[in-house]
């Protein structure tokens, strides 16, 4: 387990910023309510490629069950490695211009080709589209590379969806091979969370700017049927077979709650797994590439990739 303690003043503002817009409050209510909300906030988040791209990258767009996957190259090089990049936002909104940024960087810092799958969202669709689009682009992403030298790299419900495509694989049989590893920021393991987990959360609930503990229960109908509820819960399946996992967590954040049933879980099936946890961080605090925080985390995580 790594720790790290630091709070910079850049952070400080961040969160107090945070916490003013009210940004838990997106993730509140339930049923229709919920609904509207998500709605409302995925017209606000937009996504949009850069025309200028192709001049500092090698760009290409390609189809994956009728949504788009963008490949993230850096120019003039023959990668070596890949990176499988699964955004976050509860499986609900968007990426947004803070994804590809990292994107690029990444391609940039590690020589890997970023491939960024737009996998579909609720609740226009269900959780088991996402995995059928993003276990394809896996697919497509082992016509070029072994699978010693892919990384998953998924933020929340995308780190969550990274762990999923494994439990699916394993679940359907397909004879593929998994890949070298999974580096996880803070992913919501267990949908709905049990009691313990719930109550954890909720302790937590007052430090956390971003997640409202209530969202991890009530999202569960939108985002499966009953036959594929299995894949709300990556946590509770057997990972026998699974790659290493690097995991993040912030100490302030209630996804938190689910690391007790991560060490379990690859205790059991004997996984190799790292934990780094931010003291006093929030829900993903690696996306805050502006901040100290962000940036130490950011060297980590290209460091990691970079080590396949």
């Amino acid at each position: 387990v790594w720790r790290s303690n630091m709070s910079s003043l850049l952070y400080q503002i961040t969160e107090k910023v945070l916490w003013i817009a009210g940004v838990k409050k997106i993730f509140a209510g339930e049923g229709d309510e919920l609904y509207r909300k998500i709605e409302k906030m995925s017209k606000k988040r937009s996504f949009k490629i850069p025309s200028s791209i192709s001049k500092h990258y090698d760009f290409e767009t390609i189809k994956i069950e009728d949504n788009p996957c963008f490949v993230i190259g850096k120019k003039g090089i023959k990668p070596q490695k890949a990176v499988l990049y699964l955004f976050g936002g509860g499986y609900v909104l968007p990426p947004d211009a803070g994804d590809l940024k990292l994107a690029e960087k990444i391609s940039e810092e590690t020589d890997a080709q970023v491939w960024l799958p737009m996998y579909p969202l609720a609740p226009k669709h269900k959780l088991i589209d996402s995995v059928k689009m993003t276990a394809g682009v896996y697919k497509k992403m082992l016509e070029k590379f072994v699978p010693e030298k892919i990384s998953f790299v998924g933020f929340s419900s995308g780190a969550s969806l990274a762990c999923t495509i494994c439990v699916y694989i394993k679940e359907k049989g397909i004879k593929i091979p998994m890949p070298r590893r999974m580096i996880l920021f803070s992913p919501g393991m267990q949908i709905p969370p049990s009691e313990i987990q719930m109550e954890n959360m909720k302790k937590l609930s007052d430090k956390d700017p971003m997640i409202e503990p209530s969202f991890l229960k009530n999202i569960a109908p939108l985002l499966a049927e009953k036959k594929d509820e299995y894949l709300l819960s990556p946590v509770l399946y057997d990972w026998t077979g699974f790659p290493d996992i690097i995991i993040y967590y912030g100490t302030h954040e209630v996804m938190s709650a689910f690391l007790p049933s991560v060490k379990k879980a690859s205790e059991k099936a004997g996984i190799n797994l790292i934990v780094h946890e931010g003291e006093g961080m929030m829900h993903c605090w690696p996306m805050l590439g502006f901040t100290k925080e962000g940036r130490k985390s950011r060297e980590k995580l290209f460091k990691e990739i970079m080590s396949m």
